[in-house]
């Protein structure tokens, strides 16, 4: 039962580092000069697809 509790809280983290995420860019959008923040997960998986799509 606990295997099942980690394996959820596992799945859980991600999003809620991109709300986090998500919520920082909506109120500091207004800002002068804000550069938003990006997911590196999410810079990860397009990098991956990039260097795979070059070698096909």
């Amino acid at each position: 039962m606990i295997k099942g509790i980690y394996t959820s809280a596992s799945g859980m983290l991600p999003q809620v580092k991109k709300q986090e995420i998500t919520a920082n860019n909506v109120a500091n959008a207004a800002a002068t000069g804000f550069k938003k923040d990006r997911l590196f997960i999410k810079e990860l998986s397009e990098a991956e697809k990039k260097v795979f799509k070059n070698k096909c």
